[in-house]
């Protein structure tokens, strides 16, 4: 570095001047002396602008840096939530100016820095990664195989004061609206009869809106409960089927004749004007007529698990993973492939068949011609039980709770039940202003809801 001092150097001694008594040689000097002393000034004067320059460079390059740009103004923000450190920009937290991030970062509130810098959030640190990856590019990635997951992070949303795009399904309360120990064993099969509700297990019972037992009609095992001519038809482990009018009167027996005695029924399913059954023993299907004439569909397949009618077609959800179908003709229609283990529950929703299945996935077919799966719902956990309400597609699992479930395979909200053990039934009643759960322990839970968007 330089060295300088701020005084001038010293100057030669030079002869004082005077006046007095000057010769014309002494005038001479006198001259010379007064230019020499005007070289003089302009070297001083010139050595000062150096000085001066110098003086100037290095003040600069030792200057105090600017200021630090107040965190709320910054283009780039460290943030520190729940101990979860993310880099981000001030224009991607204040895409929404409206939540809680944009009027953070908006510059018209002072923040409180840690020592690093970064701005500290109270939440938590995991869940906030999706927060900012809907910020950087406004949409959702949800996590579809874990309902509980999804509800965590709308809760971050609902924090934030952010958008969520998927209506909301509400449940009135945490809790069922109303519990019934209606069973002493697990409830198999319910039906609505007008305004009646009726449970089976090991026997069969009536129950009405305000969930009071009106009728206990049979005390055989019953695997499926039927509307039939205004009452209902109750089929047996057994194959016997049992038919009670609109007044709950029994009013006769049928039975399966292509049957043997020992075979067990697994479930059974109104279509059109007969009822399919399915045999566990002989794994065949039966259709039964009224005139008691039963017909044994055609094809090689594994035992069904589940039944219902799509598009007018028996569909069958099979121990092996398949689907198949038979048209009205009896004739075997198609077969969907896909899962991967046991289908064990079917519905139609939509002019969509949807397939539980063992594989802990439900999927959605699209009808003919090409009979294609249209969605893949990856639930985490097999579905024992689904049904349609409030456009919602409904699953019970083995933690015992409910998830709710758009098109998109998007889940809408998830639900603990408050049984102890699986669900294994679900219910539609009330002209679909009430589902209704039937569990392994014989309780069943009513619960009311209603669907909103944001």
């Amino acid at each position: 570095m330089e060295q300088f001092s701020s005084s001038p150097p010293p100057l030669a001694k030079r002869p004082r001047l005077s006046n007095e008594g000057c010769s014309p040689d002494k005038e001479s000097d006198r001259n010379v002396l007064v230019t020499q002393l005007a070289q003089t000034v302009e070297e001083l004067r010139a050595r000062q602008a150096t000085l001066e320059a110098t003086v100037a460079r290095l003040t600069s390059a030792v200057a105090d840096p600017a200021p630090a740009e107040s965190p709320a103004l910054a283009s780039i923000v460290v943030l520190n939530v729940g101990g979860v450190h993310y880099t981000t920009t001030r224009a991607t937290l204040c895409q929404y100016p409206d939540t809680m991030l944009g009027a953070m970062f908006s510059g018209k509130y002072a923040l409180t820095l840690m020592k690093d810098g970064s701005v500290f959030i109270d939440r938590d640190g995991q869940l906030f990664q999706h927060v900012l990856q809907f910020l950087r590019s406004q949409r959702w990635v949800l996590p579809s195989h874990d309902a509980y997951q999804t509800e965590l992070i709308k809760c971050e949303a609902d924090y934030f004061g952010l958008p969520w795009p998927l209506p909301e399904f509400l449940v009135e309360t945490a809790a069922p609206s109303k519990r019934l120990e209606a069973h002493m064993h697990g409830i198999n099969a319910m039906a609505v009869a007008g305004d009646f509700l009726v449970t089976a297990s090991g026997s069969m019972r009536v129950w009405d809106k305000d969930g009071n037992r009106h009728f206990e009609l049979d005390r055989r095992e019953i695997r499926a409960v039927l509307p039939w001519r205004d009452g209902i038809l109750a089929v047996s482990k057994s194959g016997g089927m049992h038919w009670y009018n609109d007044s709950f009167d029994y009013m006769g027996r049928y039975s399966l004749s292509s049957a043997p005695p020992d075979n067990t029924v697994e479930t059974a399913v109104l279509w059109r004007d007969s009822v399919a059954i399915a045999c566990l023993e002989d794994q065949l299907l039966r259709v039964w007529h009224e005139s008691d004439i039963d017909t044994v569909l055609p094809g090689d397949h594994d035992f069904a698990e589940a039944l219902d009618v799509w598009d007018d077609n028996l569909v069958a959800g099979l121990a092996d993973g398949n689907i198949n179908l038979w048209a009205p003709d009896f004739k075997n229609l198609h077969t969907l492939s896909g899962h991967r283990s046991a289908v064990i529950c079917l519905v139609v929703w939509n002019s969509k068949l949807c397939s539980g299945s063992m594989d802990k996935t439900v999927r959605l077919w699209s009808a003919g011609p090409h009979w294609e799966c249209t969605t893949v719902i990856d639930t985490g956990r097999p579905s024992f039980a689904m049904a349609v309400w409030h456009d919602s597609l409904v699953t019970s699992d083995f933690r015992r709770s409910l998830a709710f479930w758009n098109e998109q395979g998007e889940c809408r909200r998830t639900v603990t039940s408050a049984a102890t053990v699986d669900i294994r039934c679900l219910c539609v009643w009330h002209d679909g202003d009430m589902l209704v759960t039937g569990n392994d322990d014989g309780e069943m839970c009513f619960w009311r809801g209603t669907m909103q968007k944001y």
